[in-house]
């Protein structure tokens, strides 16, 4: 056998209960290894996204802070540019370099690492990452501003009771 027992057992005596004994004891070292591998890289496998805090991260208020330096961007002319340009600054202007023309287009550039992160409306961002067919999309950090969305209707709309009931 390949490993003694730690208890008194019999031992196969025949030739063919010995091979076969070994053969056994082969394949669960074998099995055993291979998960035991496999467990290991899944434990420690880099994960290729940042880990953002938010928008108070360190990598967004000093984004040449470090080398490369930092890429992010959004969508110019929409509410989270101007958000950004009114209340964070420095952020938007360093932003304004990488700025993409829509939506797509920003995903694409994030998907090819060349941009490092994509800042935009939370609720389409977590749409794209539930549909993407590549399961390459996370978002990471916590929301930054909270915004509610209406419904209009004109007065006296027959749909006003249908869509009261419904929400």
């Amino acid at each position: 056998m390949l490993f003694g027992a730690a208890v008194n057992a019999d031992n196969p005596r025949g030739v063919a209960s010995r091979f076969l004994g070994n053969i056994w004891a082969l394949f669960a070292l074998v099995f055993l290894a291979s998960y035991t591998a496999n467990l290991a890289a899944f434990m420690i496998a880099e994960e290729s996204y940042y880990d953002l805090s938010g928008i108070n991260d360190w990598r967004l208020r000093d984004p040449t802070s470090h080398r490369p330096p930092f890429r992010f961007a959004t969508v110019p002319s929409g509410a989270t540019e101007e958000n950004m340009r009114m209340n964070y600054p420095d952020i938007a202007k360093h932003m304004r370099n990488y700025s993409k023309s829509n939506i797509d287009e920003g995903i694409r550039t994030l998907k090819t690492f060349e941009i490092d992160a994509f800042i935009y409306d939370a609720t389409v961002l977590q749409y794209r990452v539930g549909n993407d067919e590549d399961c390459k999309l996370k978002t990471v950090g916590n929301w930054y501003s909270m915004t509610g969305y209406g419904i209009g209707l004109p007065k006296g709309s027959k749909w006003r009771h249908r869509i009261n009931h419904r929400i």
